[in-house]
């Protein structure tokens, strides 16, 4: 179970939405990415499918959720 963040700092998931960067955005509309941070960058980033960092969440269309802390992984 996820619930919606409007913080990027706050969200543990991003789960991108249709739009216009799908065909060069390298993430699959409606699958969730965990949301990680670089220390050396200081910065949220996600994997995309070719498992590389991406700051994509910044320009595509998408929802910052978090995980429900009691729901089991």
């Amino acid at each position: 179970m996820f619930y919606t963040s409007n913080v990027v700092e706050e969200g543990t998931y991003w789960i991108p939405f249709e739009d216009e960067n799908n065909d060069v955005s390298n993430v699959t509309v409606g699958k969730s990415y965990e949301v990680l941070y670089d220390l050396q960058q200081q910065e949220n980033f996600i994997l995309d499918d070719m498992g590389r960092k991406s700051l994509i969440f910044l320009c595509h269309n998408g929802e910052m959720v978090r995980r429900n802390s009691h729901e089991a992984l």
